[in-house]
């Protein structure tokens, strides 16, 4: 068992050295590499305390939740804000700076053996009143971390919608993904402690081991798909980013705004004509920056435009277009020398999946039949 353990240790500190090895590293990069050293140190401590049969250092991976989970919490946020700051999150790691306080208080105050019964001891009236505390808290913190992360996760999928035509590569369902299965982890790693001491009889050691081996495979996951993952937002020194959410409620929040409502149309008529006339739609990962750049206006108010008077987002808007541009060339012929998907890709669409999905979306059948209808 020890000897998964230690793949644990050294597969997490390799993770940590390949994500931050990349050819461009980000600051989410940077995020996840040290949450895979914390891991790898995490699983190190616990083959190292197993191996030299020193059961007292295992009681320092007592708040490990404390330190880990909002680590993750901080790398989801530096993935989906391009204003993200560490040191703005630093204090959700207090409850682990109070807990190893406390940790080294009794490490310094209490026997060995003393020290060993508050841990292992199964009667909780025997156990300090602090200890239960946090205790507890480094139960809650992965549902608690995960809940918070699964609405970030939410709100960033309506948030791409008003920043890019496209949603592959970016649309951060394997993270979300990982964040549901947060609860499998916190049952699968936290049912040794509770269970199988009772039903297994395995000794302190080994019930830890358990807890930290069925880890590994989420830790596996993460590190494939984190190593992936590209870079959703560049920072720019005039580029701001205003969060939009989708239908009604976007729209009542641009009418708190000071632009009129004759503006507004100007505004959506201006860049609509350019993005027809430059055909700018045809960029496969056109972004709401590269509008930007064409134009004087804010991001803001260019979503803001589109939003009011078009009743679309960013991505609907330019994803009609491409749509229109498809049928177009199918009434020209193209299909007679293209194949569906390569025209698909030609106007913009990035995958078979989406082109078909956004297609009967907007036109209420499929490709194919359209492309039938007109034979």
């Amino acid at each position: 068992m020890n000897a998964f353990v230690l793949v644990g240790a050294i597969h997490s500190v390799y993770l940590a050295f390949i994500v931050l090895n990349k050819r461009r590293p980000v600051l989410s990069d940077k995020v996840l590499a040290t949450f895979f050293l914390l891991i790898g140190l995490s699983y190190g401590l616990l083959y190292t305390a197993v191996e030299i049969s020193e059961r007292n250092l295992a009681v320092f991976l007592w708040n490990y939740s404390l330190l880990i989970c909002p680590f993750f919490w901080i790398y989801i946020l530096s993935l989906v804000s391009p204003k993200a700051r560490v040191h703005r999150y630093l204090y959700y790691f207090i409850p682990y700076l109070l807990s190893s306080t406390y940790l080294l208080y009794l490490n310094l105050t209490y026997p060995k053996r003393e020290l060993l019964a508050i841990f292992l001891n199964d009667s909780f009236s025997e156990k300090p009143f602090l200890f239960l505390f946090f205790w507890l808290l480094d139960i809650l913190s992965l549902p608690f971390f995960s809940f918070l992360s699964y609405r970030e996760l939410t709100k960033y999928k309506h948030k791409i919608k008003d920043e890019f035509s496209y949603t592959e590569e970016i649309n951060l369902d394997w993270l979300k993904g990982f964040v549901i299965l947060g609860f499998a982890i916190w049952l699968i790693t936290g049912l040794p402690f509770f269970v199988f001491p009772y039903f297994l009889d395995l000794g302190d050691e080994e019930t830890l081991q358990v807890g930290f081996v069925s880890a590994l495979p989420f830790i596996f996951y993460l590190g494939y798909f984190g190593y992936r993952q590209e870079v959703i937002f560049r920072r720019g020194p005039k580029k701001e980013l205003v969060m939009v959410e989708e239908g009604t409620r976007s729209q009542e929040r641009y009418r708190k705004t000071g632009i009129d409502e004759r503006r507004r149309k100007a505004i959506a008529l201006e860049v609509r004509s350019l993005v027809e006339s430059e055909k700018l739609y045809l960029k496969s990962k056109l972004a709401m920056d590269d509008l930007v750049a064409y134009t004087d206006y804010s991001k803001h108010n260019i979503s803001e435009a589109i939003n009011m008077a078009f009743g679309k987002t960013f991505y609907e808007f330019i994803n009609e277009m491409r749509v229109i541009e498809f049928e177009r060339r199918v009434h020209e012929g193209a299909h007679h020398q293209f194949t569906l998907l390569s025209i698909a890709y030609d106007c913009g669409f990035n995958s078979k999946t989406s082109f078909n999905r956004i297609y009967k979306a907007l036109r209420g059948q499929t490709p194919t039949a359209f492309i039938n209808s007109v034979k």
